[in-house]
């Protein structure tokens, strides 16, 4: 594996506890993908095998709207951002969001089976990851938990 990648890789939330060796068993057989830019990189809904990681340009995150049918835009995420990580941890292993190119994008496409495989292989990488999972999920829900009080201060006058 590259270094630039491996120091890439090292740079994400997920990722930054392991080292050079445990990415390397990680990433053994990962895909490296050039996107156009709106090129979709998944679909909502599909079945989901794989996370993705930028390593350069970004992603648009977007959800159909259920009853007006256009598509919300959620988040971009730019260089070093994680995507497609939820599905792992969640039955059924569906897409709960598209995700497409926002301007030309490289990305790393690492299949869950891989994951399952380096798991094995060393059990250090597992309980790395899960411990990052852990510690981002705890702060997306800060982050969600204040921007309800917020809104509800906002209602209520």
């Amino acid at each position: 594996m590259e270094k630039n990648l491996i120091i890439h890789l090292q740079s994400t939330y997920l990722f930054h506890g392991l080292k050079e060796q445990q990415l390397e068993t990680l990433f053994e057989g990962a895909t490296v993908r050039e996107f156009a830019p709106g090129a979709i990189i998944c679909k909502e809904f599909a079945a989901a095998d794989s996370l993705f990681v930028v390593i350069s340009g970004g992603a648009a995150v977007q959800k159909r709207d259920p009853v007006k049918g256009d598509i919300r835009l959620l988040r971009t995420a730019g260089e070093g951002s994680v995507l497609g990580e939820i599905a792992f941890l969640c039955e059924p292993k569906e897409r709960s969001a598209e995700i497409a190119a926002a301007g030309p994008a490289e990305i790393v496409e690492l299949k869950y089976e891989q994951m399952q495989a380096a798991f094995k292989k060393d059990p250090r990488i597992e309980t790395a990851i899960y411990r990052s999972w852990a510690v981002n999920l705890a702060e997306r829900v800060k982050e969600l938990s204040d921007a309800m009080y917020v809104f509800a201060k906002n209602r209520r006058g």
